[in-house]
């Protein structure tokens, strides 16, 4: 098979490199924002257990020979 010797060979390899920079650029960006809603989402779930604790007391307060049914699964 002949050497290439286009005038485009230069500039096709420059632009295989800007791709990969660019796809490597759009990775880190995206494990970022994967790490970051994570992060928020076990704060949320964090948040429901205490308000869940929180609302459980407030309940036996209130009325405390209320009985709280427990949950099927």
């Amino acid at each position: 098979m002949p050497i290439i010797t286009s005038i485009d060979t230069s500039m096709h390899r420059g632009v295989i490199v800007e791709r990969n920079r660019s796809f490597e650029e759009y990775q880190r960006e995206m494990k970022s924002r994967v790490t970051s809603f994570e992060t928020y989402i076990n704060f949320m779930k964090e948040e429901t257990q205490k308000f869940s604790e929180f609302w459980l007391k407030s309940i036996n307060n209130l009325c405390p020979r209320f009985v709280i049914p427990k949950e099927s699964k």
